[in-house]
């Protein structure tokens, strides 16, 4: 605030926030996803709190907003929550998405289908993969990365492969093909595409 009420034009908020959702998205990587629910609802509230005023000097919430979402959804499909602990940070991410006038539909359609979604079960599987289980929302696509960087981690290929397919995603599912040496399979569904 007193570098904009200073009349520093550079965004003085924008850069260290993001290191900071980097810092707590490391610690949901590491499998410490309390911890990473910690950092952001911390980041969060404290943006919600106060972005009324830094507004008032031309911040734009919407740079962080979209990092925080990105964030959110990888740490919800990240840590296992209790029910309980599913409702109470539901209620906070809508809460927050009204204070911000930001966009946290992705992580709070994250929290509502986890990884039991039973058409995104049938998609790991192989199967279909229908429209509810969000591939047609506008975050669609975006969902699916980040579901696919999960399952990158826990080296869960078949399941990678099988929702890189089902959500169209043609390079990573492509790419994934031939790191695994199934560069045959890979090039007839290049051909295909």
């Amino acid at each position: 605030m007193r570098s904009l009420e200073d009349g520093y034009e550079d965004d003085p908020i924008t850069d260290n926030l993001l290191e900071v959702i980097e810092k707590a998205l490391e610690f949901a990587r590491n499998e410490d996803g309390n911890s990473a629910i910690a950092i952001l609802s911390a980041i969060t509230e404290a943006c919600a709190d106060e972005w009324d005023d830094i507004s008032d000097y031309g911040g734009d919430s919407f740079p962080i907003v979209e990092s925080l979402n990105d964030a959110w959804t990888e740490v919800i499909l990240s840590t296992e929550l209790s029910s309980p602990e599913a409702v109470d940070l539901g209620v906070m991410l809508a809460d927050w998405q009204d204070a911000l006038d930001g966009d946290l539909t992705m992580s709070i359609a994250a929290l509502q289908q986890g990884w039991t979604d039973p058409n995104l079960q049938r998609a790991l599987q192989g199967r279909d993969y229908a429209d509810s289980a969000g591939l047609e929302a506008p975050f669609g696509e975006d969902l699916a990365l980040i579901r696919l960087q999960i399952l990158d981690r826990q080296e869960r290929h078949t399941e990678y492969l099988n929702l890189a397919r089902a959500a169209g995603l043609m390079l990573p599912y492509l790419t994934r093909l031939a790191q695994l040496g199934q560069v045959e399979e890979a090039m007839s569904a290049a051909a295909i595409a």
